[in-house]
């Protein structure tokens, strides 16, 4: 009988790697949700290392910045970040 630690230590190197999420340009008004704790509302602005959201009954809240911490208007989770200009090209 196989017991629990009969099988390898170590996971494959597959299995330990980190989910990688799209960036999306932060633009406010956008709909965002946040992850952990549900609170969902407008995009009003990226802070410092932050995101503040303003919530449907006008509640505003500053989350921290962290990979696939918000999930926008198409269900997806992802890293919202600041638009990048554009290039000028010559």
């Amino acid at each position: 009988m196989a017991g629990i630690l009969s099988g390898p230590i170590d996971a494959p190197t597959e299995d330990r790697l980190a989910q990688v999420y799209p960036k999306v340009p932060a633009v406010p008004g956008m709909q965002v949700t946040h992850r952990a704790s549900g609170f969902s509302g407008s995009l009003l602005r990226l802070e410092g290392g932050g995101v503040e959201i303003k919530g449907r009954t006008g509640l505003e809240r500053v989350f921290r910045q962290t990979p696939g911490g918000s999930r926008w208007t198409a269900g997806r989770s992802a890293w919202c970040g600041r638009r990048r200009p554009p290039r000028c090209r010559a």
